[in-house]
């Protein structure tokens, strides 16, 4: 799970590597504009920010993230000032998902479980919410093996690959999938990297080249093919009228499709 953070404050980012860095991957931008390069080029699941220095907040930095990344989860990492209270409220209401403050409420604990919660908000939950939503409660395993899919999709782009960083046999996740009437591995790696690519693109401020260095296409033309052959939708359509529960309850058409001519073969052969 990838951490960003932009935190003036050496003890903040002491502290966060400590609680954290053993379970997540921080990268740590020097100043806002930083920040914002960092989120459209790495797929980001939770974003950690001290915009108030000294006890001057800057409301306007955090609302601006929300504005243009509605999707990714936010917290504010800050020390604590009785002049805060004004600058709290209006992170709220933008979106900010949580604070943690300096020398106050800044364990490991806390910590760690502030950076948990706000992952269950993050855009890979997300979508694997909207896929069970559609096709019902999964498997432990099988979910599991998603989650990984999609925390990883910018990096994975192999079965192989998959099955490494979920620590599983390849004939065991093909089995796996074949039981529940998933689409094959390599099917599934492809539609779990275009999901990620539609809830990215569902942030106004993250371009289709941005999604392009993130996944690792070497052309355009690339990642428009596999949204024509995979989605079976124009590249229009992904980038402004699309959903991503839209593309979860094709999936899960798919999956029943291909569940039902499973069901329809083994009746045929009895």
């Amino acid at each position: 799970m990838q951490i960003v953070a932009c935190l003036p404050e050496r003890r903040a980012r002491v502290r966060l590597h400590q609680a954290i860095g053993s379970e997540y991957t921080i990268a740590m931008a020097p100043d806002w504009d930083e920040l914002e390069g960092l989120i459209r080029t790495m797929a980001t699941d939770v974003v950690v920010v001290d915009p108030a220095q000294k006890g001057r907040a800057e409301r306007e930095p955090v609302c601006r993230l929300r504005q243009r990344y509605p999707s990714l989860p936010v917290i504010i990492y800050t020390e604590f000032h009785t002049t805060l209270a004004e600058a709290l409220l209006a992170w709220g209401d933008a979106g900010a998902c949580g604070a943690v403050f300096l020398d106050q409420t800044d364990s490991a604990w806390d910590l760690r479980r502030i950076v948990r919660l706000a992952s269950g908000r993050s855009a890979a939950e997300q979508i694997l919410v909207a896929i069970e939503r559609e096709l019902g409660p999964l498997d432990d395993e099988v979910r599991g093996i998603l989650r990984v899919g999609l925390f990883e999709a910018t990096r994975l782009q192999t079965v192989e690959a998959w099955c490494r960083v979920a620590d599983l046999p390849r004939r065991r996740l093909y089995r796996l999938f074949r039981a529940v009437g998933l689409p094959t591995p390599k099917r599934c790696l492809q539609w779990l990297r275009l999901l990620h690519a539609a809830k990215a693109l569902s942030d106004p401020g993250v371009s289709v080249e941005d999604v392009l260095l993130r996944m690792g296409y070497s052309a355009p033309s690339n990642f428009w093919t596999h949204v024509r052959k995979i989605l079976g939708i124009t590249p229009s359509e992904l980038r402004w009228s699309v959903t991503v529960d839209d593309l979860a309850e094709r999936f899960a058409r798919i999956c029943r499709e291909r569940s039902g001519s499973g069901r329809r073969s083994a009746a045929d052969t009895a």
